[in-house]
């Protein structure tokens, strides 16, 4: 090692290290008894899984950092578009003409948690098929009952498609 330059890869730094001094016994060494390499492997397995879990884990918490970014720009894009009063807009993206628009569909649901007092049940029963069933059995729930308890939720929806004004 005259060059303090010199580089060595991790393997031969390894084999640098790992001097073996003879000893007079015919006794095999310690290091060379099934058990120790067994250990030894096992130990190199173990700080390979740890370092591949540890690279995993900051891919997640990335990945999360990223996707909480991206919900940011979208609610940022929301409030603007909401400001101006506008549910679509059509702007350049990256590759092509982008329709950015907010719809608010309407789906029929059941107010679960209203039902479930109605019946003096939880709301946790009435989220099982047997319960709902026996219910029905013994005419507690009927077609009037679950129309009463519908409603009509609307939410919020915003989306981003390439724009082909042939399709208008």
């Amino acid at each position: 090692m005259t060059n303090s330059n010199e580089e060595y890869d991790l393997n031969e730094l390894n084999a640098m290290l790992d001097v073996n001094i003879e000893d007079n016994d015919n006794e095999p060494k310690e290091e060379d008894k099934p058990e120790s390499k067994s250990n030894k492997q096992m130990s190199e397995f173990q700080k390979t899984l740890e370092l591949l879990y540890s690279e995993l884990e900051k891919a997640k918490a990335e990945s999360k950092e990223k996707q909480l970014h991206a919900k940011e720009l979208k609610d940022e894009i929301i409030n603007m578009m909401n400001d101006k009063g506008l549910d679509e807009v059509i702007i350049n993206g990256l590759d092509s003409v982008v329709l950015l628009s907010i719809t608010y569909p309407e789906k029929e649901a059941l107010d679960k948690k209203s039902l479930a007092q109605a019946l003096g049940i939880s709301q946790k029963d009435l989220s099982k098929p047997e319960v709902i069933i026996s219910l029905t059995k013994e005419g507690k729930i009927t077609t009037d009952m679950i129309d009463k308890f519908t409603i009509i939720e609307e939410r919020m929806q915003f989306s981003a498609q390439d724009y082909n004004p042939d399709e208008d």
